[in-house]
């Protein structure tokens, strides 16, 4: 008897304490991030954000700019976690993403 209950006063805390963790928010574009965040939309919007940018400097040194960023959204994607925890992990991915997104 005793046994059985550490099990299920191990297995309730178990349960609380998963219960108590935050539900990941959703990201929305413009708007503050919380974290833990879906991944959701991130990277399209990282993409959007640097084709945008080539169009803005239309530099005449790198005119394919935009082109060549779009060819890669998906291929740059690699594995992507569907919460980012924290900011630091979000950084980490939309930092890898960004620099093979505008590598020459």
């Amino acid at each position: 008897m005793g046994t059985a209950r550490i099990v299920l006063s191990t297995l309730a805390a178990a349960l609380l304490g998963a219960c108590s963790q935050p539900e990941p928010t959703a990201f929305v574009p413009g708007q503050a991030m919380v974290f833990p965040m879906k991944s959701d939309g991130t990277f399209e919007d990282v993409g959007a954000r640097l084709i945008e940018e080539c169009r803005k400097k239309g530099d005449v040194n790198n005119p394919d700019c935009a082109l060549r960023i779009k060819n890669r959204l998906e291929s740059c994607r690699g594995q992507v976690p569907g919460v980012f925890q924290t900011e630091a992990i979000y950084r980490k991915y939309t930092g890898d993403y960004e620099r093979c997104l505008t590598k020459k």
